[in-house]
């Protein structure tokens, strides 16, 4: 059964951690439940179930953003996150190798089957070796920053030149900026060259 199993989201708006796993219920379990009367909702209906404010409307944005436009801002980071990393830059000497740079990352596990040639053609790429006997395949999307050197030396101005109150004023300028771009690894973090 080809379908998306969970998402995995870090970094993204309200969620940090990549303990938040989302998991979809399959389309045959959904029908397997209904005639045995555990569910009564409408089979075209999507429900994501979840106390206030626990980051429902976040899941949500996330899977559009990916599938239609992965064009993501500022106000996509989570807000400590950025805090902390900012931080981090102050008390550090600044050698690209020992900064951590911003970036947003999910992963999507997709269930496959030998049955659908179309889809198993366009998740090759990012299987691996593990993946050849399962019927999940991660597919994971980072948005990051493409050429670091000149992100690092932008960095290093504001931290260095910028006073205090604007610092992070100036951070949020510069992720704004268009450095950051979508990358597809596999599951053994090997990023995919060319995906659509």
């Amino acid at each position: 059964d080809e379908s998306v199993k969970k998402i995995v989201l870090k970094n993204f708006r309200k969620i940090q951690n990549e303990d938040n796993v989302v998991k979809f219920i399959e389309a045959k379990k959904y029908e397997k439940d209904k005639e045995n009367e555990k569910i009564n909702i409408a089979p075209k209906t999507t429900i994501i179930v979840g106390k206030n404010n626990t980051g429902k409307t976040t899941i949500i944005e996330a899977l559009r953003k990916l599938i239609k436009e992965p064009n993501f801002k500022f106000s996509d980071f989570n807000f400590g996150y950025l805090k902390r990393l900012l931080d981090s830059y102050t008390k550090k000497n600044f050698k690209e190798e020992e900064i951590e740079l911003p970036y947003l990352k999910f992963i999507v596990t997709i269930g496959v089957s030998n049955s659908n040639e179309d889809l198993l053609t366009n998740i090759v790429p990012f299987m691996s070796i593990d993946d050849v006997d399962e019927s999940e395949v991660d597919i994971i999307i980072k948005w990051e920053v493409e050429n670091k050197d000149i992100f690092v030396k932008d960095l290093e101005d504001i931290i260095k030149k910028e006073p205090e109150n604007r610092k992070f004023e100036k951070f949020i300028e510069l992720i704004e900026k268009p450095y950051f771009k979508i990358f597809y690894y596999n599951s053994n973090d090997v990023k995919i060259k060319e995906f659509p």
